[in-house]
């Protein structure tokens, strides 16, 4: 597997990983998806993670996952905006 020069330290990876895979589980004992691994569920790689944000305007709190391609995932495998002016900011 390969590097991803985003992350700070391999602490870093083995967190997104860790997300990953409890979402999906989560998902896949609700009985949302029959997929068999995380990567089938999510449609990409932990490596391809550029960064990970809990709030989007408009959605509230979550876990949305920002792909070096530029595509937002959330946690349960859906796809979000890539503004980024939607996320991690709040407005009162």
């Amino acid at each position: 597997m390969e590097w991803n020069p985003y992350y700070q330290s391999q602490a870093e990876c083995d967190s997104y990983e860790r997300m990953m895979e409890k979402y999906f589980l989560v998902n896949k004992g609700l009985g949302l998806t029959t997929a068999s691994s995380k990567e089938e569920f999510y449609g990409f790689h932990v490596n391809q993670i550029w960064r990970v944000h809990f709030h989007k305007q408009g959605f509230g709190t979550g876990l949305f996952y920002r792909l070096t391609s530029g595509f937002v995932i959330d946690a349960a495998g859906r796809r979000h905006e890539s503004d980024e002016t939607l996320y991690d900011r709040t407005t009162h």
